[in-house]
């Protein structure tokens, strides 16, 4: 771990990391609507190191700040050169647990909102409900001082955590992130239809948008957007792609985008 964390340090100081980005559509409208910025790492050495390893080295150090600075900003810089002209559409990016119990989170956010001159409602943070679970009254705090900013909050993998109804309604959270596991399997397996309706109708009922992770054919985003659900995104939609790969997936995708605005 040592070793790992000296080499995510030096990768950080090199800029060696880079974004990849997920698209997200409009399951009712058929538009792009945004992406999912993803971390990447690819050691010299070592080859493709996953997220699931050096993420939690990150959090387990001092590094998961500067990392989610240094996330933030480049997603917002390569984001805001991506739209250009056009609308601005939605940027996702994961936060850490350790960091939603810090209360420096959001001035760091702050600070990188002002340097891209980003309008908040661009930014969507995703939490998870273990996260909040693990201190409810901090990150209950933290996620109100986001969400005044305007700041759109989102919960992820929503479904595999243990966080309550009496609790969920207390926070400033926005969307839910339906978790891919109950995704997957929706055309063979009536629990878990059940279950992804379920939640599709209880955001709804809470006034929030909903997001079904890991669409990989058709008849899933069929069956999605016959149940109402908002957004979407999975390897049917598109894979996560270098931000170089991006203006090509758009240009050729049967997923209609916003007009540009003339100059």
């Amino acid at each position: 771990m040592a070793d790992l964390k000296g080499n995510l340090r030096k990768a950080l100081d090199n800029s060696d990391l880079s974004l990849y980005y997920q698209p997200q559509v409009n399951l009712q409208q058929d538009t792009l609507s945004g992406c999912e910025a993803l971390v990447r790492w690819n050691h010299a050495q070592l080859g493709w190191i996953r997220p699931d390893v050096f993420i939690p080295v990150a959090e387990q150090s001092d590094l998961i700040d500067n990392l989610t600075y240094w996330s933030i900003n480049v997603a917002l810089r390569e984001w805001l050169q991506f739209c250009g002209k056009a609308p601005p559409k939605a940027i996702a990016i994961n936060l850490s647990a350790k960091l939603l119990q810090s209360p420096e989170v959001v001035d760091l956010v702050t600070r990188a909102m002002n340097i891209w001159g980003a309008d908040p409602g661009t930014l969507v943070l995703e939490v998870t409900e273990s996260a909040m679970m693990s201190d409810p009254q901090v990150a209950l705090h933290t996620l109100f001082a986001l969400h005044e900013m305007g700041i759109t909050l989102s919960i992820d993998d929503f479904g595999t955590g243990y966080s309550s109804l009496a609790y969920l309604k207390k926070l400033p959270v926005d969307e839910l992130k339906i978790d891919k596991s109950f995704v997957h399997q929706m055309a063979e397996n009536k629990q878990d239809r059940k279950i992804v309706q379920t939640i599709i109708d209880l955001a709804h009922n809470l006034d929030m948008s909903v997001v079904a992770e890991g669409i990989e054919n058709r008849q899933i985003l069929d069956m999605l957007v016959g149940m109402g659900c908002d957004y979407g995104q999975g390897f049917y939609i598109g894979r996560p792609m270098a931000m170089a790969d991006l203006p090509a997936w758009e240009k050729k995708s049967s997923w209609k985008n916003p007009e540009v605005i003339p100059a």
